[in-house]
């Protein structure tokens, strides 16, 4: 299973369409600083979180590629990225553009309400593991359903009511969903079909700042993108907790067990 080796606290890559919108994970790319996850003694481990069964609708979802939109923040201060998706019942996979980093995310078979990922750092030909827990702690989702469901968790459309307004794309209809009066939910606006399992348009995040925007639909994946990344990159290196640098307080890096 992707993600058997452990690592400590996720790079700072936006990913935040694929969580929740306006999670705290930053935009900077892997290749403007590799992720260096600081050493974490497995028993300060966040407990596992208890996770409420996935839902019909994103168990078994059909296969898709997207290209979506995200937008956070206003003004001159906003950011914009583009991601392409690649989604099965099983994984998903982020990329961000030629020779920029990719994240492949792999559903527990165990227990699907679960997930661990991989983040390919090309810029240092290095492949870094996350469990569920560092995911959570990092921002980039609680569980399968925020992935699958691109940041639109079951229980967040539970507390929106439908206007009657819809839409299509690539024969798949869409309805709008506002929320109810007084309602304090992570979202403001989606526009969501149940047969895909995925949003046209979402707002959310304090102030319903943050953006999301499916630009493209196609029924259709590359399974190369879904392979486990060390069989696509048998020469890049496998990042766990033994080899983890720390980052000290005056920015030099120090490999662990190395004197000061």
């Amino acid at each position: 299973m992707i993600g058997s080796r452990r690592t400590g606290t996720p790079a700072r890559l936006a990913l935040a369409s694929l969580a929740a919108m306006g999670a705290t994970a930053a935009s900077s790319p892997a290749s403007a600083q590799r992720p260096r996850p600081p050493v974490r003694s497995d028993e300060h481990r966040a407990p596992p979180l208890q996770l409420a069964p996935i839902p019909p609708a994103l168990d078994d979802v059909p296969a898709v590629t997207v290209e979506i939109e995200t937008r956070s923040g206003v003004g001159r201060g906003q950011a914009v990225q583009r991601k392409t998706i690649t989604r099965t019942r099983d994984r998903v996979h982020v990329g961000f553009g030629p020779g920029r980093p990719e994240w492949l995310f792999e559903r527990n078979p165990t227990d699907g309400r679960r997930m661990s990922a991989v983040l390919i750092d090309h810029a240092h030909r290095a492949l870094i593991e996350y469990d569920e827990s560092e995911l959570r702690s990092g921002g980039l989702g609680r569980g399968w359903a925020d992935v699958v469901s691109l940041g639109a968790p079951p229980e967040a459309l539970a507390q929106l009511t439908p206007t009657g307004r819809t839409r299509s794309m690539a024969g798949f209809r869409f309805a709008e969903y506002r929320p109810r009066p007084a309602s304090s939910g992570p979202i403001g606006e989606i526009w969501w079909s149940e047969p895909a399992g995925l949003p046209l348009r979402m707002t959310s995040g304090r102030g319903r700042r943050d953006q999301l925007r499916l630009r493209h639909l196609r029924l259709e994946v590359d399974p190369a993108l879904l392979r486990d990344p060390r069989e696509r990159f048998p020469d890049y290196s496998v990042t766990g907790i033994a080899d983890s640098r720390e980052v000290h307080h005056d920015g030099q890096d120090t490999p662990r067990g190395a004197s000061r």
